[in-house]
């Protein structure tokens, strides 16, 4: 049994963690791992072509952006200001995504 000081947390994820940078970040991770294969499949539907070695990164940034904005709305901070810095954050947190993840998985030839 448990003892009694012992409190789970009630929320896996909240505004304010997605609003810093690792957040952001691990959320990209996530959400971009699990969407890439359906979305490069999509694409190849659509094209009849293997998408470029740039539609991940370029998916990502969207993802990041998407949070972001959603973040900045849900928060009631949603500005001009804030639209520009989301921007900018999608793109660092992108970066940061995809590179966690060749650092993690490591790159191969699969994997592009």
């Amino acid at each position: 049994m448990l003892p009694d000081s012992t409190v789970l947390p009630q929320t896996l994820v909240t505004a304010e963690y997605l609003s810093t940078l690792p957040g952001l970040v691990i959320m990209t991770y996530l959400i971009t791992y699990f969407l890439k294969y359906p979305f490069k499949t999509l694409y190849s539907m659509i094209f009849r072509k293997k998408p470029p070695a740039i539609f991940v990164p370029f998916l990502a940034v969207f993802i990041a952006f998407a949070i972001n904005m959603w973040v900045f709305a849900v928060l009631n901070k949603l500005s001009f200001e804030t639209v520009g810095l989301a921007i900018f954050n999608a793109f660092v947190a992108s970066f940061l995504a995809v590179v966690s993840h060749d650092f993690i998985k490591g790159k191969n030839q699969n994997d592009k």
